[in-house]
């Protein structure tokens, strides 16, 4: 059931996604190192796909989700069919339980309606072995630091 929250925050990244905004924490990178060639990867808030572009390269089966349907048509065609994506808010993630090796979370935690709803949600869909990335901005994030801004365009 979609909430009218939900549905706002829907709203602004449909609208940030169709304006083609998007960044990815250089420091995911690093979580590549660590896989195995194989399993299956989550993507949480995906955004364009452009982690899991990377990730494919692996050898993964990876997934996306992303509360914004204009986020999910950008990485559906920016893969090539390669991935499979849902619009779908982290707070109901659309899979069964132990699903996942890997899921990520990549600068945008702190954006979820309801942060322990979600990483809920993540620990269900991931296999007890399985392995999570999160990443978030804190005050030595160097993207603060080159703009000289903190924080993001949406608001609490």
């Amino acid at each position: 059931m979609t909430t009218n929250i939900e549905e706002k925050v829907k709203s602004y990244y449909d609208q940030f996604y169709a304006e083609k905004k998007e960044w990815l924490p250089i420091e995911a990178y690093y979580f590549f190192k660590y896989l195995k060639p194989q399993g299956r990867l989550l993507d949480v808030a995906c955004g364009n796909g452009y982690f899991i572009i990377n990730a494919l390269k692996y050898g993964l089966e990876c997934y996306g989700v992303d509360i914004s349907s204009e986020a999910i048509k950008i990485a559906e065609n920016t893969t090539n069919g390669k991935a499979k994506f849902y619009v779908s808010p982290a707070e109901r993630l659309p899979f069964e339980d132990n699903f996942f090796d890997y899921v990520t979370i990549l600068g945008s935690l702190e954006h979820f309606m309801d942060k322990e709803k979600a990483l809920n949600e993540v620990k269900r869909v991931l296999k007890k072995d399985g392995q999570i990335l999160i990443t978030v901005p804190n005050s030595n994030f160097w993207g603060y630091k080159i703009t000289g801004r903190k924080g993001t365009e949406q608001q609490d």
